[in-house]
């Protein structure tokens, strides 16, 4: 599963290599609204070939939405997607407001942000498939081991932004770092959906939507708060490491489970400590 979603998801990581940097370019060129027309234009196109190529399947005549529901009565759902919203919001405080970091703080031309994206996205889509395979040998492993070094990514990324060398290596590290992570953490809500596996799916883009939202809000406000363009940085650390903390109460959660549904019922035919 972790495999197989990761090579569906690369695409969508293939478009932050040469969709967002090509937008850019677009909104700098001709202005935003040229941007918003073609990636319109780009939707049109894409639901008409869909509609046109993809097979009408039948669904699944036992599903029903309160079977689905059913699935956030367990704790490990609301973690995983809390590991999700919290973790991957760290990248998107860096993501977020990469544009100026490379002209405010790196001091390069508008002209080069394009490239800066272009970087980091490659950095996705490379983290993207490899922690697909990750996530396949060891999931848990995959989804600590990614957080841990997203926050280091990001720490880097404050420290080295203040050159070219520095921004592009660190913005490829901060990337590869959050695609990394993110086969795990689906697989990981999948497994907790139990009888709901598209929820757990769907809840999974929608934990990292969230994410979107709260980087962006909390980078925005060290900024506006005098910190500067590296201070988002520093709020990422701080999310991936919250996003790491949940991942850990989620392990020990489940291990505690397993632990305890392994745990041997004394026979009552039996008196301990008298031999049988």
């Amino acid at each position: 599963m972790p495999a197989a979603s990761s090579a569906r998801s690369a695409w969508s990581t293939i478009a932050n290599v040469i969709g967002v940097p090509a937008m850019t370019w677009l909104g700098q060129a001709q202005g935003w609204r040229a941007a918003y027309l073609l990636a319109g234009g780009i939707f049109v196109l894409a639901l008409a070939l869909a509609a046109r190529s993809l097979p009408s399947l039948v669904g699944d005549p036992s599903a029903n939405a309160r079977r689905e529901l059913a699935a956030f009565a367990n704790r490990q759902v609301w973690l995983v997607m809390g590991v999700g919203a919290i973790g991957f919001g760290g990248f998107i405080a860096v993501y977020a407001y990469l544009a100026d970091v490379t002209t405010h703080v790196t001091g390069l031309a508008a002209t080069a942000v394009p490239a800066v994206l272009a970087v980091t996205g490659l950095g996705m889509t490379v983290g993207n498939l490899l922690g697909g395979r990750a996530a396949d040998r060891n999931g848990v492993r995959a989804m600590l081991g990614g957080l841990t070094a997203l926050a280091l990514a990001m720490l880097a990324f404050a420290g080295l932004s203040g050159n070219a060398v520095g921004l592009f290596s660190a913005g490829f590290a901060v990337g590869f770092a959050a695609m990394y992570v993110g086969p795990a953490i689906q697989a990981r809500l999948i497994d907790a959906s139990g009888d709901a596996p598209l929820l757990g799916a769907s809840m999974n883009h929608s934990a990292f939507n969230v994410g979107n939202t709260l980087g962006a809000v909390l980078g925005g406000q060290v900024i506006a708060a005098g910190f500067g363009y590296r201070a988002p940085a520093l709020v990422g650390v701080v999310l991936a490491l919250g996003g790491l903390a949940l991942a850990l109460i989620s392990v020990q959660l489940e291990r505690r489970q397993v632990v305890e549904s392994r745990a041997v019922v004394p026979d009552v035919r039996c008196p301990q400590p008298a031999p049988c």
